[in-house]
């Protein structure tokens, strides 16, 4: 009965982990695929715009936070 636990056991880890592997080198492949494209135009002024929108967050925050403790 043991026996029939384990096999069970270690049949459904390797299932699990065959598809795990799977999941990932498909995922891998995507990630490869979006690499190679090239940016528009739009995506490099909204990553530009976002990176303002974090810089002023982050002056404003450092100032709020001075004056609060003087």
């Amino acid at each position: 009965m043991k026996n029939k636990w384990l096999l069970a056991l270690l049949l459904t880890l390797a299932l699990v982990f065959s598809m795990t592997s799977a999941v990932v080198s498909v995922q891998a492949k995507v990630v490869e695929k979006k690499d190679l494209a090239c940016l528009s135009p739009k995506m490099v002024q909204l990553k530009v715009d976002m990176q303002k929108v974090w810089i002023d967050h982050t002056i404003w925050t450092r100032s709020y936070n001075c004056q609060r403790h003087i």
